[in-house]
This record gives C-alpha cells, sequence and structure tokens, in this order.
C-alpha cells in the first residue's frame, strides 16, 4: 500500500479549496483526498488508495442500474481478468488478488491462513477471468 501502482484511486479534482474538508495531497497538490477514503491517515498506506489488488486496472465501468464498478485488469502472463466492485463498498477492506494470484491462478505464495486463490475469505474472485490460449485478447478494449 506504500505505492499507487496496481490500485483504484479515489480523488476529488474539482474542490481545491484547501479550507475544505478534503484532505491535500502531500504528493500532489493537483487533488484532494477524500476524508473518508479507507487508508487516510494510515501510516503505511497511501491517502489516495481505495483499493488494492490489481495488477493493472484499465478499463472501468459503472453499472448505471445498480452503482456496482466493473474493473477489467491486465494480467501479467496467464490471464486476464474482470472484477466488480459492489456499489456499496466502502474500499479498503476487499483484496483483488494481485501479485499472489492472477485470476484464480496462483501465482506465488498466498498470505498466511488463506487457502487458495478463490477463498472468498481472502481475495475478491473475479467475475470473467480468461486465459491467453484463445486468441490472445486483452481486456483493454
Amino acid at each position: 500500500l506504500n505505492t499507487l501502482l496496481g490500485k483504484i484511486l479515489r480523488v476529488d479534482v474539482r474542490d481545491m479549496d484547501e479550507s475544505s474538508e478534503f484532505k491535500v495531497s502531500p504528493g500532489n497538490p493537483r487533488w484532494n483526498i477524500p476524508p473518508d477514503n479507507p487508508f487516510v491517515d494510515l501510516p503505511t498506506a497511501l491517502d489516495e488508495i481505495w483499493a488494492f489488488g490489481l495488477r493493472n486496472p484499465w478499463k472501468m465501468s459503472f453499472d448505471r442500474e445498480t452503482g456496482d464498478l466493473f474493473v477489467s485488469d491486465v494480467g501479467q502472463a496467464e490471464r486476464e481478468e474482470i472484477n466488480v466492485v459492489p456499489a456499496s463498498s466502502t474500499g479498503g477492506d476487499e483484496h483483488y488478488g494481485w501479485n499472489h494470484c492472477e485470476g484464480t491462478l496462483q501465482l506465488s505464495q498466498l498470505p498466511v491462513g488463506c487457502t487458495n486463490c478463490m477463498d472468498p475469505a481472502c481475495f475478491v474472485v473475479p467475475i470473467l477471468e480468461y486465459d491467453y490460449s484463445v486468441g490472445r485478447r486483452s481486456v483493454t478494449g
């Protein structure tokens, strides 16, 4: 949680009034940080982070009816995946698996207490994943 890479960030670029309730980003004064972001003021994490465990979240789209957020995540070598962040999520609690998993495929040692990449106690399992064997298509479009 000490890098912005592989994360979903939640920032506000509209309200740049320093007297507002928003925290001014110390590393980037071009945006403010909502006070209810899950890692605000946590010394081991960057305040801008809202979700983590993604390798390269490429495209995102909100479902207009449910408010759920669909996130396409480009894999490294084996899988592409699509994740859903429920509209009810407050961020911070969900681990989308990277760098332990690519989709449901285990890449590295799992955190203590996790049994596999489909363990809902440890990771959010993607709603869709596919390997590169069929057409070598990426999930970028």
